[in-house]
């Protein structure tokens, strides 16, 4: 996170059959991902707003600024996501936008 750089980048490792990205969330700006998984046939899903991608071992999504974007790894599969976002003048990455329908996740118990 070098502000010079006016870029972010960052790595996750999903477990098998778990959701990165989640709740639902938004930036003003775009964000880029980049999938990999521990297995060739491994896949998961790319949420984008109201659409749906299945991903799969070298799949990129280029998401939209605005766009509501949490991802999956399907059952078995760890998935490994680098992913990229710019810093905007006054309105840092960090300033996540949570979709307020998911919000109760915060508090709930399972």
């Amino acid at each position: 996170t070098a502000p010079y750089s006016n870029m972010v980048l960052g790595e996750v490792l999903n477990d098998r059959g778990n959701w990165s990205g989640y709740i639902p969330h938004q930036h003003p700006q775009p964000e880029t991902y980049y999938f990999l998984f521990d297995r060739p046939e491994g896949f998961g899903a790319s949420f984008v707003g109201d659409d749906v991608y299945k991903i799969k071992d070298g799949s990129f999504s280029a998401i939209p600024g605005g766009k509501t974007h949490p991802q999956a790894a399907a059952p078995g599969y760890q998935m490994y996501t680098c992913w990229m976002i710019r810093h905007l003048e006054g309105n840092p990455w960090t300033d996540r936008i949570d979709d307020e329908r998911y919000t109760w996740l915060y508090d709930a118990e399972f």
